[in-house]
């Protein structure tokens, strides 16, 4: 009964925080891991070849105006569609200061959404809650590069990478988008633990699900 231990998330950095801090299993940690980047890289896949066919007179259209090579693996070039790239000339120092930000908000968001002890945000509306946090961070904050997921920047970057190749990897850039979002999300988990939690009600409804997800376990 995996979900009762998961929340069936698609986070690899969520993941990490459950194996290091909630006693969630390391090999089915890695293997959500995995399945979540395959997940990204596999949906990329299937975007493209849903989409080649568009692609293909504008792609060629950029090859004969002479700009394809420059804004290709740019946000604006086919290759942006299906990997994460800083917008030419970006500073990166300022791109990882808004991955780290963006992405702390969004975990204490996700925290939030599935405390328990939350009454302002019923389980059922978890997901819709989680979803808008990332609309904002997106809406708002993409522009000067986000990647916000672990999973989608290389799963979709491993996709960039097969159709157009090594060039599609990214730079520099690939490890700020990659990593960022863990550490971020570690100190978001720290933050929302130690200063918004309620503590005591937080662990007698953590208590009371263990022991739900228990009793129901057989009856799985």
């Amino acid at each position: 009964m995996l979900t009762s231990l998961s929340g069936g998330h698609f986070h690899p950095a969520v993941t990490l925080i459950k194996i290091v801090f909630e006693k969630f299993p390391a090999h089915k940690g890695v293997a959500f891991v995995v399945a979540q980047i395959l997940g990204g890289y596999v949906a990329c896949l299937v975007v493209y070849a849903q989409f080649h066919n568009a692609l293909i007179p504008v792609e060629a259209a950029l090859e004969a105006a002479g700009k394809l090579a420059e804004i290709n693996f740019t946000p604006s070039g086919p290759a942006g569609i299906f990997g994460l790239y800083a917008p030419p000339g970006a500073h990166l120092g300022w791109v990882f200061f808004n991955e780290f930000i963006c992405d702390i908000v969004l975990g204490l968001g996700i925290f939030a959404a599935i405390d328990p002890s939350n009454v302002f945000c019923a389980p059922a509306m978890a997901p819709a809650f989680i979803g808008a946090v990332y609309a904002v961070c997106i809406w708002g904050y993409a522009t000067p590069g986000l990647a916000a997921n672990a999973a989608r920047d290389v799963g979709g970057r491993l996709a960039a990478m097969t159709i157009y190749g090594r060039e599609a990897s990214g730079g520099s850039y690939a490890a700020i988008a990659a990593l960022t979002n863990i550490p971020a999300m570690f100190l978001a988990y720290i933050i929302y633990e130690f200063l918004l939690m309620d503590t005591d009600r937080g662990t007698s409804c953590r208590d009371l699900s263990l022991s739900l997800t228990r009793s129901l376990t057989p009856l799985q």
